[in-house]
Order: structure tokens, then C-alpha cells, then sequence
């Protein structure tokens, strides 16, 4: 029998990402509540395009300021099971500041700050220890001058 939060293939327990459309891939914001200042385009933008398939949140809102957030209730949690977050982020070389920072019920639980001029996508992990059973799971990203991304989001 598997864990919540799992689903059982062939005997085999593999988990579930409790993220919905993490990795943008309807090409839209699906599962997202948007606020603050809104991204500029939701997919396949950008130096060498999306980290996983066709699509990434990208705003260019921004660091100081007005960030983009982009928000969702995640379900189905275990109380006092401590869940990891991946996620990949993009400064597209633009220089600093910028940055995204990840939140669990209001509490940051990563972040990548002033990646400045490298390009490419960085991985960015965080885990939290669930309260509740279910819990806001937001990130706040942004970027000036210019664009950065975020693609990719997986809790188990």
C-alpha cells in the first residue's frame, strides 16, 4: 500500500507532485493565482527555452519592488511529514538584482538571489515540514533591468 501523496504502478510506489502545472506545460498559468505585478509571458521565452518542456513562468517585473507572485493551494499533505521542493530558475543573464524566493504558508523555504550574469538554470530546493493537511504555497520572482524565469516547481 502506498503513502499518500502516491500513486502504486505495477507494486511500485511512486510519488505524486503535489504542484499543479509546475512545469507551465498548459502554457498558461492553470492552478495559479497570479498577483502583484503580472510576468510578461508564460512560455518558451528566452536563451535556450524552457528548462522542461515547452513552457516557464517569466515576468519582467521588478526585484525591488512590484514582483510577480504567483500562488496555489497544495492538498493532501501528511501532518509531520517534511515534503522537498525543487525548482529551476532563470536570470537569462541580465544582471542583478534578481531573484525568487519560495514560501510555505508564509514562510520562505528557498531562494536564489542575484545570479547576475550567468545564464542557465539553476536548480533551487527548499523543504518544509507539514502543519496541516493542507497549506499556500506561493513564490515571488522578479528582475531588474530586465526577464527571469521559473520552471519546473515539484513537492513530494
Amino acid at each position: 500500500m502506498c503513502a499518500m501523496g502516491s500513486t502504486c504502478v505495477a507494486g511500485t510506489c511512486v510519488a505524486t507532485n503535489l504542484v499543479t502545472n509546475g512545469d507551465f506545460e498548459t502554457g498558461d498559468f492553470t492552478g495559479w493565482t497570479l498577483s502583484d505585478c503580472g510576468p510578461g509571458d508564460s512560455g518558451g521565452y528566452g536563451p535556450g527555452g524552457a528548462q522542461h518542456g515547452s513552457f516557464f513562468a517569466l515576468t519582467d517585473c521588478p526585484f525591488s519592488g512590484g514582483q510577480a507572485t504567483l500562488s496555489q493551494t497544495i492538498s493532501g499533505l501528511t501532518v509531520g511529514q517534511t515534503y522537498t521542493m525543487t525548482a529551476y530558475y532563470n536570470g537569462f543573464a541580465n544582471g542583478t538584482p534578481d531573484g525568487v524566493t519560495f514560501y510555505v504558508n508564509g514562510m520562505a523555504i528557498a531562494s536564489r538571489l542575484n545570479q547576475g550574469n550567468s545564464n542557465g538554470w539553476f536548480p533551487v530546493t527548499g523543504s518544509f515540514t507539514a502543519s496541516t493537511t493542507s497549506a499556500v504555497f506561493r513564490f515571488s520572482f522578479g528582475s531588474d533591468p530586465n526577464i527571469c524565469g521559473v520552471d519546473n516547481i515539484v513537492i513530494m
